[in-house]
């Protein structure tokens, strides 16, 4: 590693263990208040040593399964919320701060509520599900190519904050990590929003700006990523020209805003996806056994010596099942479970164990009976 990456790397992981999250500070912070309890740490995946990094380092690279170094899965331009890119201003720490001057100091695509995904950038990743984490076109702005990682992490917005390529309970935990992508997005809409408001840019100018959300109408200015003064002078109001004070401002007013607060300012919205957090929270958190189980979903892409590759809820995160395991789970017809591994122990000499049994089940090879016959 060299210098720059030895000092993220080294910061990302103290922050890991202050924390006790996988979030950034601030939305660990909150998500701790909602949640009462610790989210488990995804460590399946370690950004400092990407799972997913090809041996051949030529674009393009040969496996559809694998991220090119210079890339990773920051193939992605983040749509940052007013009060994390002040944060980000505000902190020198972050290697990406010279490239959040110079997109605030251009005026493209920054508006009093976010730094926005520019037309071209979101077209473009529209059609890019195939080159994901493979093609230099599509890498986020701010991912520090030299040190290979990210130069906002401890700031990154919702969509950063909660994706991972694989998961410690597979669909249990894609699941939980969906709906809090969910409840983030909602949080950073309703406090960017606040924040604009608090900050007398004058009512036309926000009306413009809750008018204009994270979207940029699609003129040629726009694709070109060309700034028409005069509507900027419109959308910012009494701030403009004094853009880079504004966001510093709203991280300040975010960094004193109370949990209390932050339900009241996301409303009936965020206080439902609250709820549904907690609901997969829960599941995240339990480890009961169903009494009957059935196959699922199985879809074989490689057959290697010895096991077989199966990818369910997701082609990134693929499972190697053992050959007589694989073979084994034809057993499992919607009978009672214990039924099931006495008689895959009597015929076939196979023991199938609770934790075996958790991953199969965590990755839905394995699937309620009950659950699949009251739906």
């Amino acid at each position: 590693m060299n210098e720059m990456q030895d000092e993220v790397f080294s910061e990302t992981e103290t922050l890991k263990k202050e924390s006790d999250s996988p979030l950034p500070p601030l939305y660990a912070k909150w998500a701790d208040e909602l949640l009462g309890g610790p989210i488990p740490q995804e460590t399946a995946v370690d950004c400092a040593k990407c799972v997913r990094l090809a041996k051949d380092r030529a674009l393009p690279l040969p496996d559809s399964n694998s991220f090119h170094p210079r890339v990773k899965c920051c193939t992605y331009y983040p749509s940052i919320p007013n009060y994390l890119a002040g944060r980000i201003l505000s902190d020198p720490s972050m290697p990406a701060l010279p490239v959040i001057t110079a997109r605030i100091e251009d005026g493209f695509g920054i508006t009093p509520l976010h730094m926005i995904i520019p037309p071209v950038n979101r077209l473009l990743y529209s059609e890019g599900a195939n080159v994901f984490g493979r093609t230099e076109t599509l890498r986020c702005p701010y991912y520090m190519i030299d040190a290979g990682c990210c130069g906002v992490w401890k700031h990154r917005y919702s969509v950063c904050a909660t994706w991972f390529c694989k998961y410690r309970r597979g669909s249990v935990s894609y699941d939980f990590w969906k709906s809090m992508l969910e409840y983030f997005s909602l949080i950073e809409e309703a406090v960017s929003l606040w924040c604009a408001g608090q900050l007398d840019l004058g009512l036309d100018a926000l009306e413009l700006s809750s008018m204009t959300g994270t979207a940029l109408k699609n003129g040629p200015l726009e694709y070109d990523m060309r700034v028409d003064p005069r509507a900027q002078k419109k959308i910012w109001g009494n701030w403009f020209g004094k853009e880079k004070e504004y966001f510093i401002k709203c991280g300040e007013l975010v960094e004193n805003l109370s949990w209390n607060d932050i339900e009241e300012i996301g409303g009936i919205k965020l206080a439902t996806s609250g709820r549904i957090v907690k609901k997969y929270y829960a599941k995240l958190l339990e480890y009961t056994l169903p009494e009957r189980l059935k196959l699922g979903s199985v879809n074989v892409v490689e057959v290697k010596a010895g096991y077989y590759v199966i990818s369910t809820y997701s082609g990134y995160d693929r499972i190697e099942v053992p050959g007589p395991v694989f073979e084994a789970l034809r057993y499992f017809d919607g009978g009672p479970v214990k039924e099931i591994m006495a008689r895959i122990k009597e015929e076939q000499d196979i023991s199938f164990d609770d934790s075996l049994l958790h991953m199969l089940v965590d990755f839905n090879l394995l699937v309620s009976a009950d659950e699949t016959c009251n739906a």
